[in-house]
């Protein structure tokens, strides 16, 4: 008695039947046409006729066929329309990172979720899409690992795959996202970052003697960084002017006093050298920075620094 199988996948749902060909043919044609609900008369009409039992294996081979990984590469008109040919997905460099890359390739391999795909058909993908690498195949196995913990995609056994419902709306996402107002986001956020920071020039009533002490100061001292320029500047403030808060705009005034460059992002000079070396606070009321003995205590190194070359 030859014995025949069949393994149909219906989206998540999968249903193996197993036994003599006739009875498992009308039970396919009864699942066709009726679902579950007939299957128990068909089970006991077959056991108690045995001409149809020698029948089998002249009827197995009408059965049609459920998709097998040969069927999975990809069919334009099984693709719906909402998406993108791949090629133009390359033009458009529509995913951000390789893991997005793979998933779209999920997507495509599985014609959008209707059929399994395996780990050949994904790597194929990147032969035809001519984005294969040798750091990318390195991470292809890791990507894929991310794609499953992430439940975009899973397995159905040891070399097949499906995409899941929240990996083919991850998808739509990613390939139907507009490249123009991405494109517009970044150059905007560009521009954001580009845009130098303007000064005031303050009025710090400073007479001839002191713009020539300060000069003599800022040469008596080492300034490798723009943080030190920063604590230079405030030192002289608090003991010759006794100013003790400071914004970006002292720092400014006192460079062009003496004619230094300004052409650095003197706020970003200031918060650092609070962040990172502690040379100021913040008095986030009153929106200043305050020299600390920290920063005293640099303006001295710097110093002896300099007494040292000479």
């Amino acid at each position: 008695m030859n014995v025949f199988k069949l393994n149909i996948i219906v989206d998540n749902a999968q249903i193996e039947l197993e036994g003599q060909g006739e009875l498992v043919y009308k039970i396919f044609q009864e699942l066709k046409e009726n679902g579950l609900g007939k299957l128990t008369p068909l089970t006991k009409e077959y056991s108690s006729n045995p001409v149809l039992a020698n029948n089998s294996e002249e009827i197995s081979n009408d059965v049609p066929k459920t998709k097998t990984t040969d069927n999975l590469k990809e069919d334009p008109s099984l693709v719906k329309k909402d998406f993108p040919a791949l090629q133009n997905v390359v033009l458009q460099g529509t995913p951000q990172t390789e893991k997005d890359w793979l998933l779209v390739y999920a997507a495509y391999c599985s014609q959008q979720g209707e059929c399994s795909f395996t780990r050949d058909d994904l790597r194929a993908k990147y032969d035809e899409t001519n984005r294969k690498t040798i750091p990318r195949e390195k991470n292809f196995s890791t990507n894929v690992k991310s794609l499953i913990s992430d439940q975009y995609i899973s397995a159905i056994n040891d070399t097949e795959f499906r995409l899941e419902k929240t990996g083919f709306e991850r998808a739509k996402v990613i390939l139907l996202s507009s490249p123009n107002k991405r494109k517009t986001k970044q150059n905007s956020s560009s521009r954001k970052k580009n845009t130098p920071t303007s000064y005031s020039l303050l009025e710090l009533d400073l007479s001839e003697e002191q713009r020539i002490s300060f000069r003599d100061f800022w040469e008596k001292h080492k300034h490798p960084s723009n943080i030190d320029k920063a604590v230079i500047i405030a030192n002289w403030l608090k003991v010759e002017k006794e100013i003790n808060d400071y914004t970006p705009n002292h720092f400014f005034t006192m460079l062009r006093t003496i004619e230094e460059n300004t052409s650095f992002n003197i706020a970003a000079a200031i918060k650092n050298a609070k962040n990172t070396k502690h040379f100021f606070t913040y008095d986030a009321d009153n929106k200043v920075y305050i020299l600390t003995h920290i920063g005293e205590d640099r303006v001295k190194t710097l110093k002896t620094a300099r007494k040292e070359d000479e």
